[in-house]
């Protein structure tokens, strides 16, 4: 194996955690309904914002590492959903299916051979180049992941 395909391999092993972490999917199955726009106590978000999150970081490091024209994220309170939103299971299912569907697509861009993982994106600072911005957003997912799971945890809802 060359030493790019297993380069590719380990960043897909980080954004789908196969090794060592729990993954998005174990995350969010059998996550009860009722609590969908439940806010822990002392956190400003819901479960569905922390989704949300996730969900639209994702997509946006997408369009970073993909579109020469990026010209950074549009919504004016950020990467976060307005806090007195809420949602649906239709919703709730929708996010979900959004995030794994970036993710997917995420996977089969760093594993394409014309994937230059070392390629510098110029719409960005110095220095940083598709192998950063994969792992920035492996390494964001990872983190919120562990939260959500806490956060389930701390409220009994395993």
């Amino acid at each position: 194996m060359s030493n790019d395909i297993e380069l590719k391999q380990q960043l897909v092993n980080l954004l789908i955690a196969q090794k060592g972490t729990m993954i998005f999917e174990d995350m969010v199955r059998y996550f009860p309904p009722e609590y969908y726009n439940s806010k822990p106590n002392n956190v400003p978000y819901s479960f569905w914002h922390l989704l949300e999150h996730l969900r639209i970081c994702q997509a946006d490091m997408i369009d970073f590492m993909q579109n020469p024209n990026y010209a950074g994220h549009l919504i004016s309170n950020g990467y976060w959903p307005n806090f007195n939103t809420k949602t649906d299971h239709a919703g709730w299912q929708s996010t979900i299916g959004a995030y794994l569907n970036d993710r997917q697509e995420l996977v089969k861009f760093v594993q394409n051979p014309s994937t230059d993982l070392f390629k510098h994106l110029s719409n960005t600072y110095k220095g940083r180049n598709i192998l950063h911005a994969t792992m920035m957003t492996a390494e964001h997912n990872s983190y919120h992941i562990g939260e959500f799971a806490i956060l389930r945890g701390v409220m009994k809802l395993w």
